[in-house]
Order: C-alpha cells, then sequence, then structure tokens
C-alpha cells in the first residue's frame, strides 16, 4: 500500500488510527471528516512528507502530536468542530492552547481550526505560515493575535467570528480581501486600517464596543459592509475617518459602496 496516494475514511467508527500510517510515505489527501469517536493521532503522521491536504473535520481529536509539525509540505489544514452555545470556558476546563509547532507547517495554504476551542495566545512567529491565504479561528477563547500576524503577506481571508474574548485587532496585511470580526463581543479597538487597500468585505456585526476603525477612509474596494446591531455606530458616523452613509434604523449591511472620499 505505499503507493497510496488518497485514503478516505470519513465517518468510519474508529477510536485510533494505526502507527503503521506513517509508512504511507506518497500519501497525498487523508480525510477523516465525521470520525466522531476518533480521539488523538499516531504519533508517526509526521512521517507522511508528502501529506498536502489533511481533512479532519468534527472528529474527537483536541490535542495534536508533536510530530505533526513535521508535516512541511501539508497545504490545506480543515480541523473545525461543529459549534457549540458559546460560553466563555470555567476554570475547570481543559483550555486549548494552538501547538507551538504550527509555524513549522510553512506551506499551509488553509488553516480551518473553527471552534477548535483554542484559548490564550496565539504564537508570535505566526508570521512564518508565509503562505498562508485563509485563515478560519472562529469561536475561539483566545483573547490577542500576534502582531505577526501583519507578515502572512499572502493572506485573503481572516474569519474571527464569535471570537468573544478578543479585546483587539492588531495590524494586519494589506493582501486581506475578507475580515469578518462579527461578535466579537469584546472587541474594543482595531488597528489602522489605511493599509487595506484591498479589502472587499468587512462584517464588524454586534461589534458594540468598536466606536472607531482608524484608516477606513482609505480602503478604496470595500463593497460590502456589515454593521448589524452596532448600537453605537452614531459615534462612526461623527469621526472625520469614517465617511458619513446612512444605517437605516437597525443598521445592516450596505452593498456596493461608492469609492470613499474625505469630501463629505
Amino acid at each position: 500500500m505505499n503507493a497510496l496516494t488518497t485514503l478516505n475514511l470519513s465517518g468510519a467508527n474508529i477510536i485510533e488510527l494505526p502507527e503503521s500510517i506513517g509508512m504511507l510515505e506518497n500519501l497525498i489527501t487523508l480525510t477523516l471528516n465525521e470520525c466522531k469517536e476518533l480521539e488523538k493521532l499516531p504519533a508517526s503522521i509526521g512521517n507522511l512528507k508528502s501529506l498536502h491536504h489533511l481533512l479532519m473535520e468534527r472528529t474527537g481529536v483536541t490535542v495534536l502530536p508533536k510530530s505533526f509539525g513535521m508535516l512541511s509540505n501539508l497545504m490545506i489544514l480543515k480541523m473545525k468542530k461543529k459549534k457549540k452555545a458559546f460560553r466563555s470556558p470555567s476554570t475547570q476546563e481543559k483550555l486549548v492552547v494552538l501547538p507551538t509547532f504550527f509555524p513549522n507547517l510553512s506551506s499551509l495554504v488553509e488553516l480551518d481550526a473553527h471552534a477548535w476551542g483554542i484559548s490564550g495566545k496565539i504564537p508570535d512567529d505566526f508570521e512564518k505560515l508565509s503562505m498562508l491565504e485563509t485563515l478560519d479561528l472562529g469561536y475561539n477563547n483566545f483573547y490577542s493575535l500576534p502582531s505577526s500576524l501583519k507578515g502572512l503577506s499572502l493572506l485573503r481571508i481572516l474569519c474571527l467570528r464569535h471570537c468573544e474574548e478578543l479585546v483587539s485587532l492588531p495590524p494586519l496585511p494589506s493582501s486581506l480581501e475578507e475580515l469578518d470580526v462579527s461578535n466579537c463581543i469584546a472587541l474594543e479597538s482595531v488597528s489602522d486600517m489605511s493599509n487595506l487597500k484591498s479589502l472587499k468585505e468587512l462584517n464588524l456585526a454586534n461589534c458594540e464596543k468598536v466606536l472607531d476603525i482608524p484608516g477606513f477612509e482609505c480602503i478604496k474596494s470595500l463593497t460590502k459592509l456589515y454593521m448589524t446591531g452596532c448600537i453605537r455606530r452614531g459615534h462612526l458616523s461623527e469621526r472625520s475617518s469614517i465617511p458619513r452613509f446612512s444605517f437605516g434604523p437597525l443598521g445592516g449591511v450596505i452593498e456596493k459602496l461608492d469609492p470613499i472620499s474625505n469630501e463629505i
């Protein structure tokens, strides 16, 4: 079976994978979606040097082996979990920290860790994921993002929705086209967005504490802006950095914005 390039075990009622899986040196795609009884991956998974796609959505896996950081050719990693009714973790609950070896996955183009339960801080050397284009960290419990995020020069899509512990946004890469921070209810400040020349979609729905968007007037490509539930939006329209467009009685979505100008 050494010639095997694709292995799909979706929905299989398995508790663990055999260590021998590490012998599949030509394996390119491994699919474990919906393996709900699977609780851990074998250490030998780090031997899968040809692995490009690892799809393990809605499994029982909560901890990744250290050898996982050896998957230097991994391009697509989807490990999102079924989102639960969101609440902050109690002191009795085990906190999930994003492993420090994650930056070693230098070939990653897409990372989906939606609802993984990540708490605390994201590793500071996240910029080593220099090939990353899509990053979904929605429904997690971390409270801060590293300033190195700006170094992800190819990042186009950043999803942070329902990260209810997140307080502030660091500087973001100029390559960004879509940013979703909807329902980040603790979010109070965002960094200067004047460099986001390519941003087309911005979702700030229910971010009630955000009172200003520095550099907003420089976002020339914006076509969709979501601000439903931003009850303090009146503060936004009064600031010189943000155009005085009309929201309507309940806020909502504005599509196909006219080119932004400082001449109000």
